[in-house]
């Protein structure tokens, strides 16, 4: 039994069908196509479309529409915004600044790690004491939680992370204090 099943293998890869090219699963075998030789020709000069540079400024006027703007426009000043955003107000007391984003807003975040059990609040763009603002918002949330809290300060990176879930309640005291 086991002479007939090698010739019979023998006699399938001595087969025309397994010589030819591709004939029996062309989509088995791998191809390259990234070489070279694969990719299209350059067109030649004229075979590429015409087109003319113009210095007409209505022509210019529908590609400015499409850039993006170089700068985020100024804020008007109300007493109350309908999305509960509040403009910074800088406090020449505090030893401390955070830094807002380009569009304004508070750069506290919340970091998930570890398949979703460990979970950090950032705050980045501190400058100045780093030292003094991580104890005050450890001061903070240890009056709000009534458990004690561990803070680690990144002085090159601007960063103090508090280890838990505590987003809301680090934006609640920055806005307290006009940050």
């Amino acid at each position: 039994m086991l002479k007939v099943i090698r010739f019979s293998f023998t006699k399938v890869l001595n087969s025309n069908h397994v010589r030819g090219e591709n004939t029996i699963a062309p989509n088995l075998i791998k191809r390259h196509t990234s070489s070279y030789e694969s990719s299209k020709p350059i067109p030649k000069p004229e075979d590429l479309p015409n087109y003319e540079v113009t210095q007409d400024e209505n022509d210019w006027k529908y590609v400015e529409r499409l850039l993006p703007e170089p700068y985020v426009p100024t804020v008007e000043e109300n007493k109350i915004y309908p999305s509960g955003w509040v403009p910074q107000k800088f406090d020449a007391n505090l030893p401390y600044v955070l830094q807002r984003t380009k569009n304004g807003m508070l750069p506290i975040y919340l970091h998930i790690g570890e398949r979703g059990m460990k979970r950090v609040t950032m705050i980045r763009r501190v400058h100045g004491d780093m030292w003094n603002l991580a104890a005050d918002v450890k001061n903070y949330l240890e009056n709000i939680s009534g458990k004690k809290i561990y803070t680690k300060i990144h002085e090159i990176t601007g960063t103090v992370c508090v280890h838990g879930d505590h987003v809301s309640d680090v934006k609640v005291w920055a806005l307290k204090r006009g940050l």
